[in-house]
């Protein structure tokens, strides 16, 4: 699949699994700074009669509150973790991001980036316990064709 890079950004489209419905998201950036996955709560009907927990991220220009819950699914690729925390909070900005996609997906993740290519590929998932199996990010990285197991 194809990703889009935008001022050093990587935005790619994610299937969201939210209250028994499946939304479609594009513009979702890799964030491997972020410790969590965030989506725009505007791009779905947010349901509050679903428990949660509020949150306050912190950022370079400030903080905002967020509501986490759990869904269903999300899915990149072929790849579906299922289960996931997700945070939803208003993260419109200039950039177009509706999701950022942090660590705590990130991690159960086999993911390639191909930059000369502008494409990823998720090869599998794993369930998100116990911690200590997740597997590598993979890179390809854009001076070489080899690709980069990081253990």
């Amino acid at each position: 699949m194809q990703f889009i890079e935008n001022d050093g950004l990587i935005f790619i489209p994610i299937t969201l699994g939210y209250n028994s419905k499946s939304y479609q998201i594009t513009d979702c950036i890799l964030d491997t700074g972020s410790a969590g996955t965030v989506i725009d709560v505007d791009l779905i009907p947010f349901n509050p009669k679903i428990p949660g927990i509020l949150k306050r991220l912190h950022g370079l220009y400030g903080h905002q509150d967020v509501v986490a819950q759990s869904v269903y699914f999300i899915q990149i690729e072929n790849c579906r973790l299922e289960n996931i925390l997700v945070e939803f909070g208003d993260i419109k900005n200039s950039y177009g991001i509706k999701g950022i996609l942090g660590t705590n997906l990130l991690r159960f993740l086999n993911l390639y980036l191909n930059f000369n290519q502008r494409n990823y590929s998720a090869l599998k998932s794993i369930s998100p316990h116990p911690r200590s199996q997740a597997p590598a990010l993979i890179v390809i990285s854009q001076k070489s064709s080899k690709v980069g197991w990081v253990e």
